[in-house]
């Protein structure tokens, strides 16, 4: 069989197994053999293995290492050129082994792609892989591979995503381990032969379909959106309620759809389907949750009138209740949170409750209801509460019941009867009428009402005749009206009223009251009495106010008594008498008069009245003799007239007025006031007094304002104090004393003195002069003793004249002038300035200073300008301050002092140190030189102490020259060589980089450092690949992180952990152990293994406990044996056999049916159960279950979306035919087939090599 035959074969299996891989959801993985593309341009044709079942073009290619013949009657001998390549799409299974596709020759690579291997010859051979997630390789050719085996990867780009690797042969790189779970990667694998290498390498298309579905709130949801990262994916969700209905459907749930969900809380699941650009399926499911919970509440009232209770109740569990009531007109007049207990309103009218729903989302619902409450209000009514004429009684109900009785006031029935119009009694007496309305309800409802009949009957009462003090009215009805009116004797009405209370009148005269009572109802009744009013009025008068002469009583009562007495103004009684005629007192005083007239009825009138008897006496008073501040007069009556008159010595007026208040005059001299006080009643008095005004005066005198000889002073008044005072400018006094000898003080300064006389009275006069003591004092100063900058002249005294002069130390006179501004001579040398101060009293004052010029000038000396070995500093002025600083090539100051020895540095580097002489006058002289400073010092870095990727050597000069070795720690030289870049060693072990820099000087530097070389490699030790007992794991480094997990056929975990110890699962099935060591580095080691654990399970199914028409016994693993034996009660075997089908016994009675199922492992699991064979049994009849509403018949059809129900049907999905369990057994038998059949070709193709 030709090769074109197996590649053609390969297709149809790619195709089979394609279509297999759709339905189970295995990850599938596209094989594209492509020859090495780092040969020459003529291997980079490829092989195209179609799944049209294209043929493969050959032709002949010569190859490295082959022989070139061409031989069309042999199999698998000639050498093929693989071209323009499909991929082939194979099932990634677990335990399918495809024996190696190989060229001419031996095949030199074996590799292991997520469980299926592939085998090839030749040097970098590569295939490309679709939906691959992990890769292991064997070299299994003829040549020695001499070192460690590296793998690296690249991306579509070109770019190394995952450096140099050490790879143990054979053992799995997981590519997600790197971080690479999707895009197009290219792995090389590096086999070292010696000087060269061989290598392998595979492409590997990573595509993974991530649905996401996003619910836009987890309550309520408005929205779902169905995504993936694939533009031509399908999505298709099922909804499911917990209560087991489901809605399916494709792309994203409408808003209505999500809106038209009933309450409750949701799974929904989002399914993803699309392709890898290679055609082999992408598939991928999320799940998320959301729930419905809208409010629906509900409000209920126990009767349309009149109900006692409101009832309410809400839809959701978490949700918050309110309620309110309306009355008609739209006015909420009750309202609350507490559903519970809604009140029902007690006022009448016509109501609305309604109960509002909110959730705990911030949705509400209303719900409402309406109801009445009535009761019946009777009212009874009298035209007029007394006499009435007629009586009324309503109902507020129209059809109540009206019921009514009339009693008199001792509660006696005095008449009774239904209706609404009531007949009046006649008789007069207080009544109570009661109407009673009964509602349709049996409410009752009671009004009362009381009338009276009554007629009035009027009486007036006058308590004497002369003078009444009470008029009283009186009515027989007490709320009748009584009006009243008074006439004089000639019938002339005076007064007029209402009411019981009549005033008497205060005119005197004859009158008659007549009083009218006049009942509510309009009757009337009248009364009348007569009496008189009559009083005493004496008075009294005086002449005159002041000093009266006469004083008379009068009375108005001829036969009246009139009696008068005069008191003081302390209310001392000072005469009395009768009679109408009162003598004046003699003596001063206020008086009062009272005049008492006491008529024959008792009544007294009382007069009064006040005067005065008076006489004038005036004073006048100065507050003191001398200079009086105050002069005053003062009158006895204080409404007399009051006048004054000044006079002074010569007797002659020179102020006069009136009042109180004099002024005092301003003149100096002797004066005399006098004061008059004329009374109203023209009386008059005259007071006088003498009083003198004088000042003092003081004056000072100074001979001469500048320097005077002399002081003196002056004084008004003989008999005052005189005292001097003398201060300074500052204000302080210097000097004081008494009388008018004044000393001139001896001490310069500008001065003032003051004189003060101070009069007897207190009065102080003073005067000022201000003078000045000076005398001429020049000064002259520099700045500073050594170059000063600015040399002053100055004088004490201002208008003086200064005059200068400057000699050297020979006593020259370099330079002379007038003026306080001396200028400086430039040129160096020692120094005397002259000043002369002439005052204008032509005084003489010299003052003189000495001053010195001078400069500094620094120096600095480096011996040599590279490496110098002394830096010394000078200066010029030994008392200078000498200091230095060394600055690199940046201008960073390094190193700074003082003094002439400089320390040189010792780093290497461009310097410049600058000295610097600071004079004591602060002037700077610098001085600078450049030097380098150049040494060797060699480095050695690992980029990491184990395993380093990189080994480096440092030089600190450019020009230096720089070598390294590596050696082990026993000293062994491993590797040796120059520059930067170390050689790592491949070999496991402990090494040391030594590094030596030389610079041109000579100098040499040596640096080292210690690293290690070591790798993880995982093992794994499973006890029997079926039903292990144990599964130990393994580790090269002891550090290392040893973790381990187990998964299913399906690529499940199932388990995973830490550890050498790994438990071994229960359950059946296939499993692979992978063992992962991780070294402290981060290095990765993994091997895996495969074990199966089977257990038997043997099951019975009897089809029903009584006369079953069928008994199955059933068996866990295919090969095992199944055997059965059926018992009566007693414990006889009945049958015995083998197989599932257990014939069933036609005797009445009780059997037990053992079965027993016997792994080829001889494991053993027994199961029993019990039936019964009655002939002609009762059957009791069947009650069909009761169908909910809107039940559907199970069909088999597509889903159908269901309503709210309270039984709802569930519903079961359409099977479509591409995934149901019979086509998948199906394809997977002709897949397993095809592969059987290649399987065949390929082993019969080695077996003719092998004859060959």
């Amino acid at each position: 069989m030709k090769r074109n035959d197996i590649l053609k074969t390969l297709a149809v299996c790619s195709v089979t197994l394609s279509m297999l891989t759709t339905e189970i959801g295995s990850t599938a993985l596209a094989v594209e053999p492509i020859v090495n593309t780092e040969d020459t341009t003529e291997k980079n044709e490829k092989v195209k293995i179609s799944e049209e079942n294209s043929i493969a073009e050959e032709e002949t290619v010569i190859e490295e290492d082959q022989v070139v013949e061409e031989n069309t009657t042999e199999e698998f001998t000639e050498p093929v050129q693989v071209k323009q390549q499909e991929s082939a799409v194979i099932s990634n299974l677990a335990e399918t082994i495809i024996p190696p596709i190989s060229r001419a020759g031996e095949t030199d690579w074996e590799i292991e792609m997520d469980g299926f291997y592939v085998g090839f010859d030749g040097d970098e051979e590569a295939f490309t892989f679709d939906l691959l997630t992990n890769i292991a390789v064997k070299y299994i050719g003829s040549r020695v591979v001499t070192g460690q085996v590296m793998f690296n990867i690249e991306d579509e780009n070109g770019q190394i995503v995952v450096p140099d690797t050490n790879y143990e042969p054979g053992t799995v790189v997981k590519f997600a381990d790197y971080g690479l779970t999707t895009g197009e990667y290219y792995v090389r694998f590096i086999f070292p032969t010696g000087k060269n290498s061989i290598s392998a390498g595979a492409y590997i298309n990573m595509q993974k379909l991530e649905v996401q579905s996003i619910v836009d709130k987890p309550i309520n949801p408005e929205s779902i959106l169905n995504t993936s990262n694939s533009d031509t994916s399908n999505e298709t969700w099922v909804i499911r309620h917990t209560d087991g209905r489901e809605w399916t459907g494709s792309g994203n749930p409408t808003k209505d759809f999500l809106e038209s969900l009933p309450n409750g809380d949701y799974t929904n699941t989002v399914s993803s389907t699309s392709q890898t650009k290679y055609g082999n399926p992408l598939a991928d499911e999320t799940t998320n949750t959301f729930s419905i919970r809208r409010p629906d509440p509900v409000v209920a009232v126990e009767k349309p009138f009149n109900p006692k209770e409101i009832t309410a109740g809400l839809e959701l569990p978490n949700s918050t209740g309110s309620w309110e009531i309306f009355d008609e007109s739209g006015t909420v007049v009750a309202s609350g949170t507490d559903i519970t207990t809604i009140p029902v309103p007690t006022l009448e009218g016509k109501y609305t409750v309604k109960v509002r729903e909110t959730s705990v989302e911030g949705l509400f619902k209303d719900a409402e209801t309406n109801f009445e409450i009535r009761y019946p209000k009777a009212t009874v009514t009298v035209d007029k509460p007394f006499n009435p004429e007629k009586i009324t009684a309503t109902n507020k109900i129209p059809d109540s019941t009206v019921t009514w009785e009339i009693k008199d006031e001792n509660g006696k029935v005095i008449n009774s009867g239904t209706g609404l119009d009531i007949p009046v009694p006649v008789e007069e007496g207080k009544y109570t009428v009661t109407v009673t309305e009964t509602s349709p309800e049996g409410e009752i409802s009671i009004a009362k009402t009381n009338f009276q009949i009554r007629h009035p009957e009027a009486t007036v009462t006058v308590d004497k005749p002369f003078n009444p003090e009470k008029i009283t009215a009186t009515n027989k009805i007490p709320d009748s009206t009584v009006t009243w009116e008074m006439k004089d004797e000639t019938g002339k009405v005076i007064n007029s009223g209402t009411g019981l209370d009549i005033p008497v009148p205060d005119e005197e005269g004859k009158y008659t009251v007549a009083v009218t009572e006049t009942s509510p109802e309009g009757e009337t009744s009248i009364a009348v009495a007569k009496f008189e009013i009559r009083h005493p009025e004496a008075t009294v008068a005086v002449d005159k106010h002041f000093n009266p002469e006469k004083i008379t009583a009068t009375n108005k009562i001829p036969d009246s008594t009139v009696t008068w007495e005069i008191k003081d103004e302390n209310g001392k009684v000072v005469n009395s008498g009768t009679g109408l005629d009162i003598p004046v007192p003699t003596e001063e005083g206020k008086y009062k008069v009272i005049v008492v007239e006491t008529s024959p009825e008792g009544e007294r009138s009382n007069a009064e009245t006040n005067f005065e008897i008076r006489h004038p006496e005036a004073t006048v008073t100065v507050d003191k003799s001398f200079n009086p501040e105050k002069i005053t007069a003062t009158n006895k009556i204080s409404d007399s007239t009051v006048t004054w008159e000044m006079k002074d010595e010569t007797g002659t007026v020179i102020s006069s007025g009136t009042g109180l208040d004099i002024p005092v005059p301003d003149e100096e001299g002797k004066y005399q006031v006098a004061v008059t006080e004329i009374s109203p009643e023209g009386e008059s008095s005259i007071a006088n007094v003498d009083f003198e005004i004088r000042h003092p005066k003081a004056e000072v005198i100074v001979d001469k304002a500048i320097n005077p000889e002399k002081i003196t002073g002056t004084h008004k008044i003989p008999d005052s104090e005189v005292y001097w005072v003398i201060t300074d400018e500052d204000g302080k006094a210097i000097a004081s004393g008494v009388g008018t000898e004044i000393p001139v003080p001896e001490d310069e300064g500008k001065y003032q003195v003051t004189l003060v006389e101070k009069s007897p009275e207190g009065e102080i006069s003073s005067d000022r002069k201000k003078f000045e003591v000076r005398h001429p004092e020049a000064t002259v100063a520099v700045d500073q003793p050594f170059n000063p900058e600015k040399i002053t002249a100055t004088n004490k005294i201002s208008d003086s004249t200064v005059i200068w002069e400057i000699v050297d130390e020979n006593g020259v006179v370099i330079s002379n002038g007038t003026g306080l501004d001396i200028p400086v001579p430039i040129e160096e040398g020692k120094y005397k300035v002259l000043v002369t101060e002439t005052s204008p009293e032509n005084e003489i004052s010299v003052a003189e200073t000495s001053f010195e010029i001078r400069h500094p000038q620094a120096e600095v000396e480096v011996d040599k300008a590279v490496n110098p070995e002394k830096i010394t500093g000078s200066q010029k002025i030994l008392d200078s301050t000498l200091t230095w600083e060394i600055t690199d090539q940046d201008g960073t100051v390094i190193s700074s002092g003082t003094g002439s020895d400089i320390p040189v540095p010792t780093d290497n580097g461009h310097y410049t140190v600058t000295v610097t002489e600071t004079s004591p006058e602060n002037e700077t002289s610098v001085s600078s030189s450049d030097f380098e400073i150049r040494h060797p010092k060699a480095t050695a870095e690992v980029d990491k102490p184990v395993n380093p990727g990189k080994l480096t050597a440092g030089q600190k000069l450019p020009d230096s020259t720089l070598t390294w070795e590596v050696r082990d720690l026993a000293g062994n030289l491993i590797s040796t060589g120059s520059g930067t870049d170390a050689e790592v060693p491949k070999l496991e072990g402990h090494y040391q980089l030594i590094t030596t820099e030389t610079s041109l000087e000579g100098e040499a530097h040596t640096a080292s450092v210690n690293f290690e070389v070591r790798y993880p490699k995982a093992e794994v030790e499973v006890s029997k690949p079926i039903n292990p007992e144990t599964i130990t794991g393994g580790q090269k480094i002891p550090d290392s992180e040893l973790t381990w997990e187990i998964t299913d056929e399906s690529g499940t975990v199932i388990s995973s952990g830490s550890g050498k110890d790994i438990p071994v699962p229960t359950e059946n099935g296939t499993y692979t152990v992978k063992i992962t060591e991780t070294s402290p580095e981060g290095e990765i080691s993994i091997v895996n293994d495969t074990f199966v654990v089977r257990h038997p399970d043997a099951t019975i199914e009897i089809e029903k406990p009584l006369n079953p028409d069928k008994i199955t016994a059933g068996q866990k693993l295919p090969d095992s044996t199944l055997t059965w034996v059926i018992k009566d009660k007693d414990g006889n075997i009945i049958s015995t056999g083998t197989g599932p089908d257990i014939p069933v016994p036609t005797e009445d009675g009780s059997y037990t049916v053992t079965v027993t199922e016997t792994s080829t492992e001889g494991e053993i699991s027994i199961t029993t159960d019990t039936f019964e064979i009655k002939k002609n049994p009762v059957i009791p009849p069947v009650t069909p279950e009761k169908p909910g509403n809107n039940q559907l018949p199970n069909t088999g059809g597509p889903t159908t979306t269901l309503t709210k129900e309270p039984n709802p049907t569930k519903v079961i999905k359409e099977k479509l035919p591409q995934t149901s369990e019979t086509a998948n057994q199906s394809l997977m038998m002709g897949s397993l087939l095809s592969l059987a059949g290649i399987a065949f070709l390929l082993n019969k193709r080695n077996k003719d090599r092998q004859k060959e």
